[in-house]
C-alpha cells in the first residue's frame, strides 16, 4: 500500500488501534467496492480489504458478536479506569490472518 493511499480524504477513520491499523468508511471505493464500506486497513501490513458493507452492517454485526460472548472487557482497564473490550480470537482483525472470518473477506 502506497503512503499516499493513507492520505485518501474520502476515507473517514472510525477507529484506530494506537499503533499502524485502522478501520475506515470508504466514500472512494473501487469499482469492485461499495460507496460507505467499511474497511480495515493495516499499514504494516500494507493491506485494506472491507469487513462491513456499511456501518449499520458493522453495527449490527458487532451486537451479534456481543450477543454470542465474542468479546470480553479487559481485566486490567477497571484499574486504571481505561476501559476496553477484548475480541475473540476468532473475530480478532489483529489476526486476521489467523481468523476464518477476515480470511474470507479478504478473498471475496
Amino acid at each position: 500500500m502506497r503512503a499516499a493511499a493513507l492520505q485518501n480524504p474520502y476515507w473517514l477513520r472510525l477507529s484506530f488501534d494506537g499503533a499502524h491499523s485502522w478501520l475506515l468508511v470508504d466514500l472512494d471505493p473501487t469499482v469492485a467496492g461499495t460507496y460507505g464500506q467499511v474497511l480495515y486497513m493495516s499499514e504494516v501490513e500494507e493491506l485494506a480489504f472491507a469487513v462491513a458493507n456499511s456501518v449499520t452492517e458493522l453495527l449490527a454485526t458487532f451486537a451479534a458478536d456481543l450477543d454470542q460472548g465474542l468479546y470480553t472487557l479487559d481485566e486490567g482497564a477497571l484499574e486504571d479506569d481505561n476501559e476496553f473490550l477484548v475480541p475473540d480470537a476468532t473475530i480478532n482483525l489483529d489476526n486476521w490472518a489467523q481468523t476464518e472470518r477476515w480470511r474470507n473477506a479478504l478473498t471475496n
